[in-house]
């Protein structure tokens, strides 16, 4: 009863702050550049198309500067795609940041999920992975956990550019957004999401906590404004939480 005890508290303490989603790795990957080039290497790419960034451009050393002079053979552009998500410098971080994203899911109104991982976001040079991005193409600019919003300058595609996946329904764009953002205790997705009652469920395979087995939205809903969640019954939280 104490992990149930745990979970709940944890998911109502979303309705009133931020609490982090992602995955604390415990491994130092560097400043956030060269846990990029490094995990783009470990996926077959050459360092050569990764060129070092000190001495060249408007901001020397920057993040920023991948989207100029990084070539992963797929081209660049601002549609949201596998590989490299590069975020302009702000007001007390003109460098900018570099995240390395592995999936792209549109959502119903237009903006889009990306799950990744990056380094040195905190300042601390540890690598954080299950990241979750929500991109908004009308403004160009992304919020990481559902923080601040920062401007985008784009996309160094590490695959042919493709149409990012659709959920089928307001109900499965909720299950996969909530599934995304809160992996650490609803686990990942198990088996095709079904109908039933009016809901649309789809089962989990548990988080590390071993909680949360299933959740669900109403269908009825368009989009639906409450997620329900399976642990020694059924528990609700809002479903704008999980944007």
């Amino acid at each position: 009863m104490v992990r149930r005890a745990l979970i709940l508290l944890t998911l109502a303490a979303l309705t009133v702050g931020h609490v982090i989603a992602e995955t604390y790795s415990q491994i130092r990957a560097g400043q956030c550049v060269a846990y990029a080039r490094s995990a783009m290497v470990q996926r077959g790419f050459s360092s050569a198309a990764m060129p070092g960034l000190c001495g060249v451009g408007d901001r020397s050393c920057s993040a920023y500067l991948i989207y100029d002079y990084w070539d992963l053979g797929y081209g660049r552009g601002n549609t949201p795609s596998p590989g490299l998500l590069v975020l302009n410098g702000w007001a007390n971080d003109p460098a900018g940041h570099v995240a390395v994203i592995d999936t792209v899911t549109a959502t119903q109104n237009g903006q889009y999920v990306l799950v990744g991982s990056d380094s040195n976001w905190y300042l601390d040079e540890y690598l954080y992975t299950n990241v979750t991005w929500l991109f908004d193409p009308a403004t160009m600019q992304v919020r990481r956990e559902n923080g601040s919003w920062h401007s985008v300058r784009g996309f160094v595609y590490s695959q042919p550019a493709q149409k990012p996946s659709s959920a089928a329904s307001p109900a499965d764009a909720a299950i996969g957004a909530c599934l995304s953002r809160f992996s650490m205790y609803f686990g990942s997705r198990q088996g095709a999401a079904y109908s039933t009652g009016g809901f649309r469920v789809q089962l989990t395979t548990g988080g590390p906590y071993g909680a949360v087995i299933a959740i669900a939205v109403q269908e009825t809903g368009t989009p639906p404004s409450t997620v329900w969640y399976w642990w020694y019954g059924w528990n609700q939280l809002p479903a704008s939480v999980c944007y």
